[in-house]
């Protein structure tokens, strides 16, 4: 069985030029039975390319604050440090791996920030300066990173509160930005008593979530490990689905060439052109051994057996030596 390949941003220390990682974002993984992956940090669109084809999902960490450029606004005074590569390589995977490939995502307090934001939404630069809840709440927790600080309200509708099963749960908090005005794209999971948003979603994904609060501090508490394992679990439905539909959907260009060949249309060059390396069909060919692979060259013809689609066939196991062989 394979285990779900989850991508994780790194944290990045300016001070020492350096990635680093919180343990409690890989064991929450781990945990939750999936495998967490540290990511270089990087906003070239090649290796960003590469990292959403290679995980099953992507968990966007805490760390530095997000630019307020990225929703459209000048650097205040209060806004604190913030990491230009960072929000160049997050909303490079948003863009790629979620919106584009259906991906699950977990964005845990700068995760929340960065979603809302690079999808339509604005933050609060500080809290403290520029918003005024009726109810005071303390998001920024002076003792422990690890113990609750406040509660927040479930929305009674949302996915959340159907996973927890409560209207309410404590939760650890330290942050100083927050969601202002919420993405169109994104709605609303749990809210702090002073009304400030505190978890979304994104409904017309497979599965994106994102939290204000720290649950992988947290891990001792049972919601913070059901937050893990509901998102782990979704990565690895993610995994089974896309492997069903490659069984079952030939490529398109290679499924068009096949019909061609099974009308025995004089259309080989078309044919050697339009034909792309799909796995599966190669495999199946392989599996029905010798014979199979020499009656299919005879169909191709001559035309077809050039270089370019010999090393094609053969980069899958398919050796045009043995089918030299008679049948």
């Amino acid at each position: 069985m394979s285990i779900p390949i989850i991508g994780v941003v790194p944290l990045w220390d300016e001070q020492r030029d350096s990635l680093w990682m919180l343990p409690g974002y890989m064991d929450g993984i781990s945990r939750a039975g999936g495998l967490p992956v540290m990511l270089p940090l990087s906003s070239d669109e090649s290796v960003v390319s590469q990292i959403c084809r290679s995980v099953d999902g992507l968990l966007f960490t805490g760390g530095q604050d997000v630019s307020p450029g990225l929703y459209g606004e000048d650097v205040s005074a209060l806004c604190g440090l913030v990491c230009k590569e960072r929000d160049d390589m997050e909303t490079m995977l948003l863009n790629e791996a979620i919106i584009n490939m259906n991906k699950p995502a977990f964005g845990i307090c700068r995760g929340i920030q960065l979603i809302n934001a690079a999808r339509g939404g604005t933050l609060y630069q500080d809290l403290p300066s520029q918003y005024e809840g009726k109810f005071p709440v303390g998001h920024w927790h002076a003792l422990s990173d690890a113990e609750p600080s406040h509660s927040v309200i479930l929305d009674k509708g949302s996915p959340l509160h159907t996973l927890v099963k409560s209207d309410s749960i404590e939760v650890n908090s330290s942050h100083h930005q927050g969601i202002r005005e919420l993405s169109p794209e994104l709605e609303c999971m749990a809210v702090a008593k002073d009304g400030l948003i505190e978890a979304v979603y994104m409904p017309n994904r497979r599965f994106v979530w994102a939290v204000q609060w720290h649950p992988e501090l947290s891990l001792h508490d049972e919601n913070s490990h059901m937050l893990f394992k509901t998102f782990v679990s979704a990565c690895d439905s993610a995994q089974h689905t896309e492997a069903d539909a490659d069984s079952k959907t030939p490529d398109t260009e290679l499924h068009k060439a096949l019909q061609r060949l099974a009308s025995f249309e004089n259309v080989y060059d078309e044919i050697a052109e339009s034909m792309v390396a799909i796995p599966l069909e190669l495999k199946k060919l392989k599996a029905a051994g010798k014979e199979k692979t020499v009656r299919y060259r005879e169909m191709l013809g001559q035309k077809l057996m050039d270089n370019q689609i010999k090393a094609l066939f053969e980069r899958h196991g398919i050796s045009f030596a043995d089918s030299e062989e008679s049948p």
